[in-house]
């Protein structure tokens, strides 16, 4: 009965662990992607700030590229906060799994536990029948 509940509760926490370790893997992938992303972000900025170092422009045009630049950077603030909350999620799934695997060995340690008493008991059993054997053998003779 105890092996039961154990190993059904054992199976729910390998499920979470699964679950967990997925999460995990689409977190890391979507900051890999948002790091991409800063990067792609980074090469713009680099591509207008060269087209005003060359000089070459009207007022218009700097204006143009200044504001867009401006953006760029703003997008490159959001992508770094993104990136932050993402950070903080992956340590918050690595803390949930490291306190699941905690509890699974606490779990088979118990489920361990709960079997050798149960062979105790049924070595206890065996013996006081195999002693109760000996005896009628005794008084038969």
């Amino acid at each position: 009965m105890v092996k039961f509940g154990l190993d059904r509760v054992i199976e729910i926490k390998e499920r979470l662990m699964d679950d967990r370790k997925t999460e995990m893997e689409r977190v890391i992938s979507e900051m890999e992607r948002v790091g991409l992303e800063i990067v792609e972000v980074d090469r713009r900025i680099i591509e207008e700030y060269t087209k005003i170092g060359e000089g070459l422009l009207e007022s218009n045009e700097f204006y143009v590229i200044k504001e867009h630049t401006i953006y760029l950077e703003n997008v490159k603030q959001g992508l770094k906060r993104k990136n932050e909350e993402l950070a903080k999620r992956k340590e918050k799934i690595r803390s949930e799994m490291l306190s699941l695997l905690k509890e699974l060995k606490m779990l088979e340690t118990l489920k361990k536990k709960a079997l050798r008493e149960k062979k105790r008991i049924e070595n206890r059993k065996e013996q006081k029948r195999l002693d109760e054997l000996a005896l009628r053998i005794d008084e038969n003779r």
